[in-house]
């Protein structure tokens, strides 16, 4: 299984702060089955900023974050 953590925002959007997808899977295709195609995702692949085109795999862990600014 991949598990997926949702941060910030996108927690309350989706309604829980993770879930669990078979893998292997695509990041794209995890962000369209939870409904978050419309909102600026940042995206993680086991603490390693990666792009939406990504494959998970099993035992993998998949963070999605909200665009965010810090100063």
């Amino acid at each position: 299984m991949v598990e997926v953590l949702l941060l910030s925002t996108l927690k309350d959007l989706v309604g829980k702060s993770s879930t669990r997808f078979d893998g292997p899977i695509m990041i794209h295709e995890i962000i369209l089955d939870l409904g978050l195609q419309d909102e600026t995702v940042i995206t993680a692949l086991n603490h390693e900023i990666c792009d939406r085109d990504t494959t998970a795999h099993p035992g993998d862990i998949v963070a999605l974050m909200p665009l965010f600014s810090g100063g």
